[in-house]
């Protein structure tokens, strides 16, 4: 993920054609980290290259989302880190929550403009379901709101550990990083991205459409599981 210009903003061109090669196969430990009557967790240790990854799966009795945890210390630079989901289901359009509305665009994008929306936005949601409306895959999250739907995978964008953004000549903050540095000896980093990192999300499957049951009527489900997941 190495862009000349504004990095910190702009994505490689097609970076799924330079996907990174991490060995993640190196002393992986499967263990199951709670098992009670009401909830059971799966924890997954790995390493990613030199990255050091936890992830835990967990699920409650009689409740239908599947809740994970994504743990690291990331350290490894110019790098974007994405999840991946491949649902056994038929979508035409994706369905991304946006602020006080529901933004939906299509699958495989015909037009110029569309095709350039290669990475989008979400705030708590976005959902794939099928096209009678009969049911559909929500990947919730709280606080990453990038993704990318490439050969009908859900991909949630982790972090990017890009260059960290440089400020213009005569922007106010260059004077507040001067000050910060000569009285808390506080530096620029060199990369964002770097270092401790964790999210929260979760997987719902659910009956009808993202916003519709098959008849038309209005599905609050989906808007409803999401506003909960982050509050």
């Amino acid at each position: 993920d190495i862009s000349i210009q504004y990095h910190a903003w702009n994505l490689t061109p097609e970076y799924w054609n330079h996907p990174i090669e991490l060995p993640n196969d190196k002393n992986v430990e499967i263990t199951l980290s709670e098992n009670g009557p009401i909830f059971k967790s799966i924890q997954i240790r790995r390493k990613l290259g030199e990255n050091p990854v936890i992830q835990k799966l967990t699920l409650f009795k009689d409740h239908p989302l599947l809740y994970m945890d994504f743990i690291t210390d990331w350290n490894q630079k110019n790098i974007m880190l994405k999840v991946k989901y491949s649902p056994n289901l038929v979508a035409e359009n994706v369905i991304a929550d946006g602020m006080y509305c529901a933004i939906s665009s299509k699958m495989n994008p015909e037009t110029p403009c569309d095709k350039a929306r290669f990475e989008k936005f979400c705030h708590k949601y976005f959902d794939l379901s099928t096209l009678d409306k009969n049911w559909g895959l929500t990947l919730i999250n709280e606080g990453m709101y990038a993704f990318d739907i490439r050969d009908g995978d859900m991909n949630l964008t982790m972090l990017r550990a890009c260059r960290y953004p440089e400020a213009a000549p005569e922007a106010w903050v260059n004077k507040e990083r001067e000050l910060n540095e000569k009285y808390f000896s506080h530096k620029v980093p060199e990369y964002s991205g770097l270092g401790p990192f964790s999210c929260r999300y979760a997987l719902f499957p659910h009956e009808g459409g993202a916003l519709q049951y098959p008849d038309g009527s209005t599905n609050i489900m989906v808007n409803n599981k999401s506003e909960e997941f982050n509050n």
